[in-house]
């Protein structure tokens, strides 16, 4: 490309340019955007238990065995955001929030779940091993970018990296120990 037709290709760059961004108006046009609220590149961050009951079976045998657990305490975890807003703003939020994670990692999220007391689970238990059960809600950590766009298009309230837990799931976290001998 010779000089003279790049200069005259960025002349037509920034002419297009140019007419994207003004209004028919003149000069002094502001761009117009839909006003709201924006959540934006969701990431799973990490995946907690909030745990209401906790249980351990040891096999002392040569043998494997099975081991019930079942839930004798329950609770209701809710949704929570790192930095509120005040004024009841997170309670509009959750819907917008729940609509991009949802979309964009695939997976299920609630505003509160409950787990139940009398939850039970079978699970099989090694030779000289423990096994500790506990029961809850899991949470889904997730962080993303939360702002409020003008109908000027300018961001306000601009949290480029707001963390978010959301209730996920409700289950059990299974995790075998050695049993050490003294």
């Amino acid at each position: 490309m010779t000089p003279r037709s790049r200069a005259g290709a960025l002349a037509a760059g920034a002419g297009l340019l140019a007419a994207g961004c003004l209004l028919p108006g003149g000069a002094d046009a502001q761009p117009q955007c839909d006003p709201g609220w924006f959540f934006k590149h969701p990431r799973r961050v990490d995946k907690k238990l909030v745990v209401f009951d906790r249980e351990r079976d040891e096999n002392l045998t040569r043998r494997g065995a099975s081991a019930t657990f079942t839930a004798n305490h329950g609770g209701t975890v809710s949704w929570s955001m790192s930095g509120g807003f005040g004024g009841g703003a997170e309670a509009d939020l959750f819907g917008l929030i729940k609509t991009s994670v949802e979309a964009n990692l695939n997976v299920q999220i609630a505003r509160s779940l409950h787990a139940e007391v009398g939850n039970a689970i079978t699970v099989h238990v090694p030779p000289h091993r423990a096994v500790v059960g506990r029961y809850g809600v899991f949470k889904l950590v997730v962080r993303g970018h939360l702002y409020y766009l003008t109908r000027t298009c300018q961001r306000q309230h601009n949290r480029p990296r707001v963390r978010v837990k959301l209730p996920h799931q409700i289950g059990w976290r299974v995790s075998q120990h050695r049993i050490h001998r003294r």
